[in-house]
């Protein structure tokens, strides 16, 4: 019955994200085509027009190319939208399922869908796992998204340098994520690490709506803004429980290491804040298994 829960789930949140991320990649294609063609053009015009002998002179002020400066706004327009597409997606992925979640459990419909003889955990596991998958595809989205626009503004022959510059800022933040013992915790390549904080970031601030709707849920009017304020109040203490928590290893172990201390300090932080994700996760989980099973019961 998981399956079918997480297939249905599936099915209703690509509805609304397969289009919209399919909008953005084609976009990100776009904008690189387009950058590509500004690139070709500004290399072989002048953004002033030419001055005739008669004009002045050395002391003529040159007048600007007009379809240079049209050209130019054009594109710039297109690599602003392409930005705007990756914001778009990353937002989209976030609320729709949110969305999903509230409406499936939480209107009238939630009548019908705490009837079936599923069991909450069930439920709640579904739609966390469909979150998760929508969030790995939006990650992955967003990445293409982001190469084929820095592919189109450096140009073929400078992306080869302007990646080995980011290789190298990625490098310099690799430090960051080695381990916080000899023995290896939480070994991963640098460039995983970064991308798995971010995932478990993403999917924390789900969780914790789910969470935060649910309570809502049982207010007896402005439900949705109940959610809200929920989801504000629980953000913002598991932002200060795990910033108080990282900080507070970070010291600890960085005044105990023989390396330099601010760079203990911020490598152990950033290995408790992976700790912390995954608490609240399980966290948001449970309670939302708790509150939606006596839900459940009472249906």
């Amino acid at each position: 019955m998981l399956g079918k829960l997480f297939s249905y789930d599936m099915k209703a949140l690509s509805r609304i994200l397969l289009p919209v991320h399919c909008a953005a990649l084609a976009l990100g294609v776009v904008g690189m085509l387009v950058a590509f063609w500004w690139n070709a053009y500004a290399d072989t015009h002048s953004m002033y027009l030419p001055l005739a002998s008669s004009e002045g002179g050395w002391f003529a002020e040159p007048k600007l190319n007009p379809d240079y400066q049209l050209i130019q706004t054009v594109c710039n327009a297109v690599t602003v939208l392409c930005w705007i597409a990756i914001l778009c997606t990353t937002i989209a992925t976030f609320i729709v399922p949110i969305h999903r979640f509230y409406s499936n459990l939480l209107t009238d419909e939630g009548h019908l869908t705490l009837t079936l003889p599923v069991s909450a955990s069930q439920i709640v596991t579904a739609k966390a796992l469909a979150a998760l998958l929508w969030i790995v595809i939006d990650i992955a989205v967003i990445t293409a998204c982001g190469i084929l626009t820095l592919l189109g503004v450096a140009g073929l022959e400078e992306f080869e340098a302007v990646m080995n510059v980011v290789g190298s800022v990625y490098g310099i933040l690799g430090g960051a994520f080695e381990t916080i013992t000899d023995q290896g915790v939480f070994y991963l390549p640098y460039q995983l690490k970064g991308l798995l904080l971010i995932l478990l970031g993403f999917w924390s601030s789900v969780m914790i709506a789910y969470l935060a709707f649910t309570l809502g849920g049982r207010a007896q009017r402005r439900k949705v803004l109940a959610g809200i304020l929920w989801y504000l109040g629980i953000s913002w203490g598991a932002s200060l429980v795990s910033s108080v928590v990282s900080s507070f290893v970070g010291i600890a172990l960085g005044q105990g290491s023989d390396t330099l201390f601010f760079v203990t300090m911020f490598r152990a932080a950033l290995n408790a804040s992976f700790v912390m994700a995954v608490v609240e996760i399980v966290a948001a989980f449970l309670l939302t298994r708790y509150v939606l099973a006596r839900k459940v019961d009472a249906a």
